[in-house]
């Protein structure tokens, strides 16, 4: 299921920039984001045997939205960064209006995203697939969203936090975003005030996926390609849409968070936190304007 859900959920900000700033060095994070193409083709390629003309179909579609991400998103993240390195350089206390605006502005990065991705026009591919194909593509989404519903319910809820927590800490230590105690309190209340939607997600990603399997068994019936893009299209934001106020809830806490993250901060930390997005935004502006021989390509919806 992840597969489907590669860009539908929107990263918290501090996560997003702390994942980006991951990387070592401009050298690392180059590497990484110069091989996203290709390993997101090879994502798609591991749910079913597909032939030769099928593998160079997916080969150019997961190319050709790199090659849109890279000349049409980079730079916008770029300036992304650099403006909130503006804002927080010029001020003490951050204010909620600018923690809201940061997050709308990364809501529409996500928007982009979604609107260009290769699945919106993966009709003609699915409508040829063989039945063979069709069962290896289901047992494998099913295979996957089991895995990830056991693991999700192997842990108790404090053990779920807790786990978060630690996973978001160690990214911003690995990054030179260490988190002080307050910090790491205010992290832990955020996550512990969410209205947990787990079990609720899962539920909506199984009826998702079983209808997305009996569709591709009538890829063969008049107006599938069209029935098909519709489905697809309510992957991105079916929790959203299913829970709309406790999803809004839910982001305004994250929005608090961010606040609080940046005006609990000490001097030292800020620093370091303005000389690592620095770092990023160059690397990103240079990753921009890196030649590329694929054309661009947004994958809007067709139908």
């Amino acid at each position: 299921m992840a597969l489907w859900e590669k860009t539908k959920l929107i990263a918290l900000l501090l996560i997003a920039v702390t994942v980006l700033c991951g990387c070592s060095s401009s050298l690392v994070l180059g590497k990484v984001y110069d091989g996203f193409g290709s390993s997101t083709a090879k994502r798609f390629k591991s749910y079913a045997s597909f032939n030769e003309v099928q593998v160079k179909q997916i080969d150019s579609l997961a190319a050709s939205y790199h090659s849109w991400h890279r000349t049409t998103q980079l730079s916008s993240y770029s300036d992304f960064l650099r403006s909130i390195i503006s804002e927080v350089e010029g001020t003490e206390k951050l204010l909620m209006e600018q923690a809201d605006r940061w997050w709308k502005s990364a809501r529409r990065f996500s928007d982009d995203l979604r609107g260009c991705n290769p699945l919106n026009v993966a009709s003609e591919l699915l409508a040829n697939l063989s039945d063979r194909q069709v069962g290896q593509v289901a047992a494998s989404l099913r295979k996957e969203l089991n895995e990830r519903e056991d693991e999700y319910r192997a842990e108790t809820p404090k053990e779920r936090l807790e786990r978060r927590v630690k996973e978001i800490t160690k990214w911003g230590r690995r990054s030179g975003f260490s988190f002080n105690s307050a910090q790491t309190d205010a992290l832990r209340e955020t996550l512990k005030n969410q209205i947990s939607l787990g079990s609720q997600r899962y539920e909506l990603r199984r009826i998702w996926m079983e209808e997305f399997i009996l569709l591709l068994s009538e890829r063969n019936q008049a107006g599938f390609k069209s029935r098909v893009t519709d489905h697809i299209a309510a992957v991105w934001s079916m929790t959203e849409t299913a829970f709309p106020d406790q999803w809004a809830a839910n982001e305004k806490l994250w929005s608090v968070f961010m606040k609080d993250f940046i005006n609990l901060q000490s001097q030292e930390q800020r620093l370091k936190m303005i000389t690592k997005m620095t770092s990023v935004a160059e690397t990103l502006q240079k990753l921009a304007t890196k030649k590329t021989t694929v054309a661009a390509q947004c994958h809007e919806r067709q139908f």
